[in-house]
């Protein structure tokens, strides 16, 4: 899990300012398959904090050469600019992908996760191409992915829907306790999400 700074003024940071010799090493960008659909899995493409030097538009063209179509950015504004991509949305959306942007917290809400779920589900029944990202790639975006599992596929367990990201990713996904038993616990959770729901409209 990447350590951000405290909350710093927007003037305080260059968002895309290029410091430094950029990293040539291509995106990685790692494909689950879950049922009939694969979704695409990456770290922030264009990271520069701390040790990170990749290059954005550099990644936004493998990203093109990958065939994708729709992007779920799971980066807080914040991030987007300690990492130097600022302008990262409207790049993306300038050169012709559909942006969702959902800022996450590392242990989201389950109804934020239920409305993130839904959307990409929505993308990949009608066969778009769609990345997940968070900063690293193995957090957030992983949690999503794993959930997504567990969403589409009712007889899958959540150990193997752990596993499923795991085995793209590699052993760090899913990175914190909290997200672990979010996973666990995720039909629990969505189920009294449902029974709430239900309530409200019947009050």
């Amino acid at each position: 899990m990447v350590h951000f700074p405290p909350p710093t003024p927007i003037n305080d940071w260059d968002s895309d300012e290029e410091d430094g010799i950029a990293d040539q090493t291509p995106l990685v960008i790692d494909w689950v398959n879950i049922l009939n659909v694969s979704v695409a899995v990456s770290s922030l493409p264009g990271n520069r904090f701390a040790g990170a030097r990749r290059s954005l538009v550099a990644d936004i063209e493998a990203l093109k050469e990958a065939a994708i179509q729709d992007i779920f950015v799971l980066c807080t504004d914040d991030e987007l600019r300690w990492c130097k991509v600022g302008s990262m949305i409207e790049d993306y959306r300038k050169k012709g992908f559909t942006v969702h942007h959902y800022p996450m917290a590392e242990e989201p809400a389950v109804e934020m996760c239920v409305d993130v779920l839904q959307n990409l589900h929505s993308c990949l029944q009608k066969s778009r191409r769609t990345l997940v990202h968070c900063v690293d790639g193995l957090g957030r975006s992983c949690l999503v992915v794993a959930l997504l599992a567990l969403y589409i596929n009712e007889d899958l367990s959540p150990f193997v829907a752990i596993e499923l990201v795991r085995h793209a990713r590699g052993a760090a996904a899913i990175q914190t306790i909290k997200q672990y038993y979010c996973v666990l616990e995720f039909r629990k959770n969505w189920a009294d999400h449902v029974v709430q729901q239900q309530y409200r409209m019947q009050s």
